[in-house]
Formats: structure tokens, sequence, C-alpha cells
């Protein structure tokens, strides 16, 4: 299963608590990883907080989230028994 996530400007992120307990790892190849070091959850993927562009895990989102799917990612990496809708948004691997 792959993780919902939103591409968002870093500087657009308020943090309402907890901003103390993440914890961010480096691997040596691809970029930056943060999750919560309480309890482990994902948070943020995509190199924040220096990138240009942050992957927020939609579960870290408190209120609804009004965006709409804008297109499929990471699609070459789909296990065999996965499929994606037909729904005309691009995809790219």
């Amino acid at each position: 299963m792959g993780t919902a996530s939103a591409f968002v400007d870093p500087a657009s992120i308020q943090f309402l608590r907890g901003l103390e307990l993440l914890r961010t790892y480096q691997p040596s190849e691809g970029t930056a990883k943060t999750f919560c070091g309480a309890c482990g959850s994902n948070v943020f993927g995509g190199g924040w907080p220096d990138s240009g562009r942050a992957g927020v895990r939609l579960s870290a989102i408190d209120s609804p989230f009004e965006g709409r799917p804008q297109g499929h990612g990471f699609t070459r990496s789909l296990a065999p028994w996965e499929t994606l809708p037909e729904d005309g948004l691009p995809r790219t691997s």
C-alpha cells in the first residue's frame, strides 16, 4: 500500500503541536523522511523542510482536506495485483 500525500510548499505548513517530536532520517540515497518520534507515524516525505515541495502525509492533517487528486505517482513500482482507476489523471513513474 502506498501513502496518500499532498505536495505543498513547506512554508505553508503550520504546526499546532508536536513539532519537538519530529525526527528526520536521511538515507544515503533518496530524500529525507520525517516521522513522529513518539508513535512512529510517517509525517513528511520529499525532503521536508529543506526542499521546495514537501510531501505531507494526509493522515497528519487534522482538518478536512479540500484538495482533489492531481495525478498518480510512482506507478512504475505498483504491486502486480494493484490497479489504478481509469480517471484520466497523469501518471508518473
